[in-house]
C-alpha cells in the first residue's frame, strides 16, 4: 500500500501508530521498505496490460479510501459543533491525500496505450478515469472552497 501513496506512506491520525501492536508495526515497515526497494509502478507501467492492472489496483485502493473519506465529511459538521479543530486538520490531510490518489490513477491512466488493450480492458480503463475524475473535482472544489458541496457519494458508483 506504501507504494500506491503519492507521498510514499498513508496518512493516518496522528498518535494511531503508536497505538497499533509491534508486529503490526513491523510488518507495515517492512511494506514500506519493499516499496522503495522493488518500484511496482515502473515496472507496471513497462506493458500496457500490467498497466491495466495496476490501474484497476489503485481502483481499488482510490474507492476504500474514497468511502473512509466520504464517512469523515459526513461526520465533519458533528466535530465543527464540537470545535475540534485537529478533526478538521486530519479531515484536510484526508482530503488533500484522495486528491493525490485520484490524480495518481489519472496519470497512470494516461500512460496506458490503450490500442494495445482488448475492448473490455479499455472500458475498464476508462471507467476507472471517469471515476478519479469526478473525485478529483469534487476533493478540489472542497479543498479551494470549503463551503462547496463534494458529490454524494452516490454519483461517483463506488
Amino acid at each position: 500500500l506504501a507504494s500506491l501513496s503519492p507521498a510514499g506512506s498513508l496518512p493516518c491520525r496522528p498518535g494511531v501508530d503508536a497505538l497499533r501492536p509491534e508486529n503490526i508495526r513491523g510488518f507495515l515497515h517492512h511494506i514500506s521498505q519493499q516499496a522503495i526497494r522493488y518500484p511496482v509502478q515502473s515496472y507496471a507501467l513497462r506493458d500496457a496490460h500490467s498497466a491495466a492492472a495496476y490501474l484497476a489496483a489503485i481502483d481499488q485502493v482510490l474507492a476504500y479510501r474514497f468511502r473512509q473519506w466520504a464517512n469523515l465529511r459526513d461526520s465533519l459538521p458533528v466535530h465543527a459543533e464540537r470545535n475540534q479543530t485537529g478533526f478538521r486538520a486530519y479531515f484536510d490531510v484526508q482530503t488533500r491525500h484522495i486528491r493525490d490518489i485520484a490524480q495518481l490513477v489519472l496519470r497512470t491512466h494516461a500512460n496506458i496505450d490503450a490500442e494495445l488493450l482488448d475492448r473490455v480492458q479499455r472500458a475498464d480503463a476508462e471507467d476507472t478515469a471517469y471515476r478519479a475524475e469526478n473525485i478529483r473535482r469534487s476533493v478540489a472544489r472542497l479543498l479551494d472552497d470549503q463551503e462547496a458541496a463534494p458529490l454524494p457519494v452516490s454519483m461517483i458508483a463506488y
